[in-house]
């Protein structure tokens, strides 16, 4: 099975590849790294409009990626709120100590 699918559609009558306007062109980071990858994937998929085949397969690496992306922002916010207790119990800590010395 081939990782695009529609390929025979790509030429006209012709042979010419069949251009499509797209209006402005909006480039993302990922875009970039995608073109990095493999240009011609890239050009199929951005220029052209046509989709890889294995949409299911990209489909769960998207909802993988989400559920990792709130995982790990959840593990940011418990950090947070780690490091500030640790700070409080720093602060507590010095001004039990500083007490106990004036006394």
């Amino acid at each position: 099975m081939s990782y695009f699918s529609r390929l025979s559609d790509l030429h006209d009558e012709t042979g010419d590849a069949t251009p499509v306007s797209h209006g402005d062109l909006v480039l993302r980071a990922s875009e970039v790294g995608y073109y990095a990858f493999c240009r011609r994937a890239w050009w199929f998929a951005r220029v052209l409009g046509y989709r890889p085949d294995n949409q299911a397969a990209m489909a769960t690496g998207i909802q993988f990626h989400e559920q990792l992306g709130h995982t790990l922002g959840t593990a940011q916010r418990w950090q947070s709120i780690a490091y500030s207790l640790l700070g409080l119990g720093l602060v507590t800590g010095i001004l039990l100590l500083l007490s106990s010395c004036g006394t």
